[in-house]
């Protein structure tokens, strides 16, 4: 939105958003959840700046359909709104797991946006619980454990898979991870999943696992996944793909008047050259940027992503990129590792292609550099 009214000083900017809360960054929810952030601190614009922006921002304001051929939106209020230019940028939403009526419980949440984190953090207030099972041990649910850590909470993480951050960490650098876990008595159960859950007076007291090892708790966290909202982009018959919506290198949609931005978005792995969905916030707001130039006629190419994880939590920090886990023999891997740190390498011929850094990573700028300019390993 800055960058449109950057480029257009007269434009009528709308942003419709089903959310109640101003534009923010997500990256923030735990630090917000884990008490290191007020919830201003995670705002990117605020009502105030907004107005001085003459954005006209519509909270709480769901869109239900768009009609490209005559370039309307239709609100849930049966209100409706003209546009010139469209940006679809319906980001995710999180999946639930197939436990009866698991939803149903008030002291269940997914953690996914601000109002989760809201509401997390309203319940842990009120009502001080002393247990806590997040289910799925992805970014979201890393995150999440620490952050109910920090209320001296007694977290449980419950993962199908034989290791946490299975999408974004190797098995070694995951070990590393999982030992300062259990530093802070973070208990993980692996290889299992939740298969159901009991409850009385509106709230659930406690979930069984898949060996029917049965865990007591005041709180759950659901983090097993995300799946992009399309729905939207398919009722103003726009092309998608198994990754998300079809665009070009100007972030324009097969609609020539509408533009799609964020983790709604199928984009090209630069590293790889593969159609991908990055949802990682650096990209989107990249994608964001460059379709704000396209719709105000300053055409600029967004080329793809190289796709950098990183978070931070249990007192490590990580960064993940490129193809880290080889099992074709077609790479050469070199791995480093101490008692606080795991280091391994990606190469081809010499040439950086990809790296995951756990514990000490303070290699990571040069590291992304060599990566990105397809230099030799350098370290």
């Amino acid at each position: 939105m800055r960058t449109l009214r950057k480029y257009d000083k007269d434009a009528h900017i709308i942003c419709f958003s089903d959310e109640q809360e101003p534009p923010y960054n997500k990256c923030f929810l735990a630090d917000y959840l884990g008490k290191e952030k007020t919830q201003k601190q995670t705002y990117t614009l605020t009502l105030q700046q907004a107005e001085q922006l003459d954005i006209d921002l519509r909270l709480g304001m769901r869109v239900v359909d768009i009609t490209s051929d005559n370039r309307n939106v239709m609100l849930q209020n049966g209100q409706s709104e003209s546009y010139d230019a469209l940006l679809i940028a319906t980001g995710t939403g999180p999946i639930w797991p197939n436990i009866d009526q698991i939803k149903l419980y008030g002291n269940v949440f997914a953690f996914h946006n601000l109002r989760d984190a809201q509401k997390i953090y309203s319940f842990i207030e009120q009502n001080r619980p002393k247990k806590a099972v997040v289910i799925g041990s992805g970014l979201s649910g890393i995150e999440a454990a620490d952050a109910l850590h920090a209320h001296n909470i007694e977290v449980t993480v419950v993962e199908k898979d034989n290791q946490i951050l299975s999408r974004h960490v190797v098995a070694q650098g995951a070990d590393l991870i999982e030992q300062m876990m259990h530093k802070k008595n973070i208990t993980l159960y692996k290889n299992r999943t939740v298969t159901s859950a009991s409850g009385n007076g509106g709230l659930l007291n406690q979930v069984t696992l898949s060996d029917a090892t049965c865990l007591d708790t005041d709180l759950v966290i659901v983090a097993v996944g995300l799946k992009q909202n399309l729905m939207l982009a398919q009722k103003a018959n726009v092309k998608t793909n198994a990754h998300g919506i079809e665009v070009n290198a100007y972030l324009q949609t097969s609609q020539p008047k509408i533009f799609a931005a964020g983790d709604v978005i199928a984009t090209i792995d630069q590293l790889t050259g593969n159609s991908i969905a990055s949802c990682t916030w650096p990209d989107a707001m990249q994608q964001g940027m460059h379709a704000a130039l396209a719709m105000t006629e300053n055409h600029k190419p967004y080329n793809g992503t190289s796709i950098i994880t990183s978070s931070a939590f249990f007192d490590l920090k990580f960064f993940n990129c490129g193809p880290t886990s080889d099992t074709s023999g077609v790479y050469d891997i070199i791995e480093r590792s101490g008692d606080a740190f795991y280091h391994r390498y990606v190469c081809l011929d010499g040439i950086l292609k990809g790296f995951c850094l756990v514990g000490n990573t303070q290699q990571y700028a040069k590291l992304r550099r060599s990566l990105l300019l397809k230099q030799p390993l350098n370290i």
